[in-house]
């Protein structure tokens, strides 16, 4: 049986679990990566084909050949609607907002169905593995390739409820699927609620690690000499790895991604960018907002994320979700758009998704944009109601007793409790029902939550980003190997389709 891989070394402890299932003499594995993976693969899977993502992402095999493969009408067609998404998630790779026009982008997309249709049918492959919710151009045409094929389809990913819980799905439209199991994969235990009782209690909000304050000019400079010396290491003429910096066009497969060194200057200019964005940003917000007035809080995802793209699908537009809450607001009601904090910072890619015009195009006399800086808890608790595209927010908005509309595939899909947006109506239904700031009792919460972590098991070691340090902890046995055991025992049986 031929297998298909992606990313699966980005996690080291995927990687791990699943490797000696990987290591059969008598099939192929193809494992599309980063290159500085191969060895990992080379090492410890027989009869293994390495495909570097600078290639993958060409539409190129492993050898940068292409695939030979006619497009007929019928594909086309059936998979029009893919087609639209990876127009947008395109956009994920520009060094600016004035390349990679239509014309490019439909060639590409092409190749690319020629790349995901010719690689099955050349390699034979009958399972596909991807680590985490496929949201590249490549990956996602391989993944609904694979549907449309009929390849049986695994996704290992996790969720966050103050630790990092494993999944492993085998669609992206059914995220946390095993959340619906009559089994459970564990035993809910009070240290569960350390997460809960941390959102529900505190008054102020505890930024995540990952919210460091890092827009200025001093880390400007800072993240251009690592850069540079980056590029020293790696060599400055060298094809870089950053492949959201690039220029692609009409003769994308054709080319390299920019040299290691130019790289490093397109993101200089692009953290630029971020700090005019935070400037303008800054200008435009409401200044000691009136907590007293009516009003939705709507705190966007970070762009470009899979969380958004593909998985809000449409609503990834944020624009579509402000004209479809404005629609129906009341004339004494607002939108108190708070800004995601990470959109400032210089290690994420906002530029490609809000230019300097973005703020100025959205604005409206019923919005108000409110400090990035400003304390989450407090503008949940005076708010009549939560809304999110699939963001954590409407956890912790339920978690504090308010009501949440969303409007994409969030993991927590099937809880009872939020509503799912699919037109301007149910906006209308969730205002007449919150018509006062009123603290509910989303009365089917708790029941989920214990059910999200009986249905779950950490996700040890994930934390981990480099194979050799990982193995070294486990050999220290520094690492839980107990339920090492149990995180391959549930994702070896989805893989193959057996019962745990």
């Amino acid at each position: 049986m031929n297998i298909l891989t992606y990313n699966i070394c980005l996690k080291p402890v995927v990687f791990e679990l699943i490797k000696d299932n990987l290591n059969n003499k008598n099939s192929i594995t193809y494992s599309i990566d980063f290159i500085n993976t191969k060895k990992y693969y080379k090492k410890f899977i027989q009869n293994n084909i390495f495909c570097d993502q600078r290639n993958s992402k060409k539409g190129l095999d492993y050898d940068k050949s292409r695939f030979e493969f006619y497009l007929n009408k019928k594909i086309i067609s059936d998979l029009s609607k893919l087609e639209l998404t990876i127009y947008r998630l395109m956009s994920r790779y520009e060094k600016d907002d004035k390349l990679f026009n239509f014309n490019s982008r439909k060639k590409h997309y092409f190749d690319l169905l020629k790349f995901a249709f010719g690689l099955f049918k050349k390699y034979k492959i009958e399972k596909i593995i991807f680590f985490d919710y496929p949201h590249h151009m490549e990956s996602l045409v391989l993944y609904e390739v694979a549907k449309y094929l009929q390849i049986d389809t695994t996704i290992i990913s996790y969720l966050f409820l103050g630790e990092y819980r494993l999944v492993v799905d085998k669609n992206i439209n059914c995220r946390f699927e095993d959340f619906l199991l009559k089994n459970k994969l564990n035993t809910f235990e009070q240290n569960n609620l350390t997460y809960f009782n941390k959102v529900k209690n505190k008054i102020k909000h505890s930024k995540p690690f990952y919210l460091k304050e890092n827009s200025n000019i001093f880390n400007l400079f800072y993240y251009l000499i690592k850069d540079i010396y980056r590029s020293f290491l790696n060599g400055f003429m060298n094809e870089s790895n950053n492949f959201v910096k690039t220029n692609l066009d009409e003769k994308f497969q054709n080319l390299n991604f920019p040299s290691e060194i130019s790289s490093s200057i397109y993101m200089f200019f692009n953290r630029l960018k971020i700090l005019n964005l935070k400037r303008i940003y800054k200008k435009s917000i409401t200044k000691n907002p009136d907590l007293t007035e009516n009003y939705i809080l709507f705190c966007p995802n970070l762009q470009p994320e899979a969380s958004t793209l593909p998985m809000a699908e449409i609503y990834s537009d944020f624009e579509l979700i402000l004209e479809t809450l404005l629609r129906e607001l009341p004339d004494d009601w607002f939108i108190y758009y708070k800004e995601h904090p990470l959109v400032f910072n210089l290690l994420k890619e906002s530029f490609l998704i809000k230019n300097k015009h973005y703020y100025k195009h959205i604005k409206n006399k019923k919005i108000k944009f409110i400090d990035y800086k400003e304390d989450v808890f407090k503008l949940i608790d005076n708010s009549n109601f939560v809304v999110t595209p699939t963001g954590s927010i409407g956890l912790e908005a339920m978690i504090r007793g308010k009501k949440v509309a969303f409007f994409g595939n969030t993991w927590w899909f099937n809880f009872k409790d939020p509503k799912y947006i699919e037109n301007s109506s149910d906006i209308k239904k969730m205002i007449n029902e919150n018509i006062r700031k009123k603290t509910v009792l989303n009365e089917n919460f708790m029941e989920d939550y214990i059910r999200t972590f009986e249905q779950t098991v950490p996700l040890t070691a994930f934390h981990y980003d480099n194979y050799d340090e990982f193995v070294k902890d486990y050999n220290n046995n520094q690492i839980d190997k107990d339920n090492l055991n149990k995180m391959k025992n549930i994702i070896i049986s989805k893989i193959y389709n057996k019962n745990i």
